[in-house]
């Protein structure tokens, strides 16, 4: 992810251990570049995240357990990424 002009930009988003198909999260990415960082955003993509997952059940945990952790383990990843592309912009400039 990289900030251009205040906005996301280069966003990739990808799940592991949560399902087919989630590897690559197009949905998450589609919302995330172009878009200004927020906590709301954070949260739909967040909401989205889980939504476009399918775990299963296992020893690890249930596929509900599951589904929220993709949603909340997004949210934190994108606060952590954006405080960094930030910080690498000021830095450039």
């Amino acid at each position: 992810m990289t900030l251009r002009e205040g906005l996301i930009a280069d966003a990739g988003v990808g799940l592991a251990a949560v399902g087919a198909g989630a590897l690559n999260l197009h949905a998450v990415q589609t919302l995330l570049n172009g878009s200004e960082p927020s906590e709301a955003l954070y949260q739909e993509a967040g909401r989205l995240a889980s939504d476009n997952c399918s775990p299963v059940t296992d020893g690890r945990g249930s596929a509900e357990y599951k589904r929220h952790l993709a949603g909340e383990l997004t949210r934190r990843a994108l606060r952590r990424a954006v405080a960094r592309a930030a910080g690498s912009t000021a830095r450039e400039a």
